[in-house]
């Protein structure tokens, strides 16, 4: 198998720590002014861990049989609900801390892969500086959700890898693997990806020891028991395989491609950077990055975007992107050829930097703002309120039992049972799909609607908006429930309706 050869050392045009100190600086500053930014589906990870905490119990409803799983990412569950169990505390703040944390510590993985993939000590500091200025790697690192973690274990999972093609398999590498796919189910396809290079590499090198073919049988096994012992564990617990959002959320599709080809044109300059090393011959530590990303893109594009905005799926593949777009920045930083295409593919990422991210003077922070207080206005005046204002209700009146749709920040502070309209986290409208009927069959004490008018109720365009609708124009729901309270943000327009069912003659 021919060798890459060896490239000339690249002359040092500024020191060496001067990239990465900016590249940090920028990320905190980021951050910071991305303070208090999160969704509401972080909240529905957060009531998981704080049930696991708090009773012991890996489940939707406290008490519930069968035992719903409606969580995405088990390992982002289990370790925020150690916070839970240190604190003692039902705040979500520290899992949006402990969210940061995982962010920065991402920072330092490209420089680290870039290193062992060979790369010079300036080069190596282009993936941090370009992931710093990468506003859905922020902002989702600020989120609370297991975004960072999970780019954190992918990154760390290819740098073992790529270090085991230098000295040999080791036995911890399919373990950071399983977890990998502990914390998102795609994140399966890496360790495909892995093992379809290595197999390769055993057929082109058929002089490979029985031993080598021993130890990467071993390596597999490792984590096919991992995984074997967790569904088997799935099984008994849930009585299930799947999560329930696997039944809702079904395949988009186009969507789902042209969610990725959007993604595609928004790193173009990177992409074709990071294309033009492929000129060059076969490399296993190349061919372990572009099969990573390959996989990875191939599974989004058949997944279902809906909850994915501002390219929260692929925020692991930038990267991966960018690790593959220094390797070929630093070969022509290190040849003296193609100047012209260094100099079109240089001013590329100038344009990239300052069209796509920045715009602007001002406007990379002012925009981090604007999503933070667009989200805190919703969640602080109408999710969080609301949830409070229902578990004061139910520890005074005995209320057990509310459907709603936006089951994340309510269903978090709310610490009674919760009918999940969307199904996400109810096995009944999961299976069977939603039913107005079937909802009020179930007596709900309280039915949260959404409504796009504060001043008379009105559903929207929305799912949820339809939902409320078929509520609303219930025979069973107008004789059985009345109207209590209002929940309403102005900017962005929100407004969410309680009804609460009568007792006694009244009904």
């Amino acid at each position: 198998m021919p060798a890459e050869p060896p490239l000339p050392r690249m002359r040092s045009c500024w020191p060496v720590c001067v990239l990465p100190v900016a590249g940090i600086l920028i990320y905190i500053a980021s951050v910071l002014a991305a303070d208090g930014f999160t969704i509401d589906d972080a909240y529905i990870s957060a009531r998981y861990a704080k049930n696991l905490a708090f009773s012991g119990q890996l489940t939707w409803n406290v008490g519930e049989v069968p035992r719903t799983e409606g969580y995405t990412s088990p390992l982002w569950v289990v370790a925020s609900s150690l916070l839970f169990f240190v604190t003692d505390s039902s705040a979500f703040r520290p899992i949006q801390l402990m969210s940061a944390v995982f962010g920065a510590l991402t920072l330092l993985m490209p420089c680290a892969l870039a290193r062992r993939l060979g790369l010079s000590r300036n080069a190596v500091a282009f993936p941090l500086l370009f992931l710093s200025l990468t506003l859905p790697f922020v902002v989702w690192s600020a989120s609370g959700m297991e975004n960072a973690l999970y780019t954190f274990l992918v990154l760390l999972a290819l740098y073992l890898v790529i270090n085991e093609e230098d000295n040999g398999l080791r036995y911890d590498t399919p373990l950071v693997l399983f977890l990998v796919f502990l914390t998102r189910t795609e994140g399966l396809v890496f360790y495909g990806a892995t093992v379809a290079v290595r197999c390769v590499k055993l057929i082109l090198a058929p002089d490979a020891g029985r031993d080598q073919r021993k130890r990467f049988l071993v390596w597999n096994a490792i984590f096919l028991s991992c995984l074997f012992a967790y569904l088997v564990w799935k099984i008994y617990y849930y009585e299930a395989l799947l999560p329930l959002p696997v039944h809702v959320k079904k395949p988009a599709g186009y969507a789902g491609l042209a969610y990725v080809g959007s993604w595609l044109l928004y790193v173009a300059p990177f992409l074709l950077l990071a294309l033009l090393g492929l000129r060059i011959g076969w490399n296993v530590k190349k061919a372990h990055m572009w099969a990573a990303l390959g996989a990875y893109l191939m599974a989004i594009s058949i997944s279902n975007p809906m909850m994915g905005h501002d390219y929260r799926l692929l925020v692991t593949a930038f990267p991966l992107i960018y690790v593959l777009a220094a390797w070929e920045l630093d070969r022509l930083f290190r040849n003296g050829h193609a100047k012209r295409a260094q100099g079109m593919l240089l001013v590329g990422i100038v344009v990239f930097l300052c069209g796509t991210l920045i715009k602007h003077p001002g406007d990379y922070v002012d925009s981090l703002r604007r999503r933070a207080a667009a989200s805190a206005q919703v969640l602080g005046q109408v999710h969080i309120p609301l949830g409070k204002w229902l578990d004061a209700r139910r520890e005074q009146a005995g209320i057990k039992r509310v459907a709603l749709a936006d089951a994340g920040a309510i269903a978090f502070h709310f610490e009674g049972e919760i009918i999940d309209l969307y199904g996400l986290n109810d096995r009944e409208i999961a299976h069977k799909g939603f039913s107005a009927q079937r909802v009020l069959e179930r007596s709900p004490d309280y039915i949260v609607l959404n409504s796009k008018s504060d001043t008379r109720f009105e559903g929207n365009d929305t799912a949820c908006g339809k939902m409320s609708e078929e509520i609303f124009a219930s025979d069973s729901f107008k004789k059985h429930y009345s109207f209590v309270k209002q929940f309403v943000s102005h900017e962005p327009f929100y407004s969410l309706w309680v009804y609460q069912r009568l007792q006694g003659p009244e009904r």
